[in-house]
């Protein structure tokens, strides 16, 4: 269709990038220095961002379990991912979008297991 991509992901997505045409940025969304290095390679390569998809998630790392029988530091890495991964990516991406406003971000959440 057209559409230049960014694949930003901490499992190496270079050989997806190549038979897509796309951009490989390993980025781990839980860490802010690394979504706001995601978000400059973008712009750097591309000159602006029109949509982000924020799809990065940890659910098969939680066992099917009481929740009082889930560790406090495997909540905290889900959460950190699910939670504050989503809102880093669209702290930096954001005033991108503000500056020609314009802009659409998709927050997915997949519940299958």
């Amino acid at each position: 269709q057209g559409a230049k991509v960014v694949i930003a992901d901490i499992a190496d997505g270079k050989s997806l990038a190549r038979e897509i045409d796309a951009l490989y940025v390993h980025t781990d969304v839980s860490k802010p220095e690394s979504a706001r290095n995601c978000v400059a390679a973008t712009v750097q390569q591309f000159g602006t961002i029109d949509v982000l998809v924020n799809n990065a998630a940890l659910f098969a790392a939680l066992p099917t379990a009481r929740y009082d029988e889930i560790d406090f530091d495997l909540w905290d890495q889900v959460m950190a991912v699910n939670v504050r991964g989503a809102f880093a990516m669209i702290k930096f991406v954001a005033p991108v979008m503000e500056a020609k406003s314009k802009g659409k971000i998709i927050n997915m959440m997949n519940l299958n297991r």
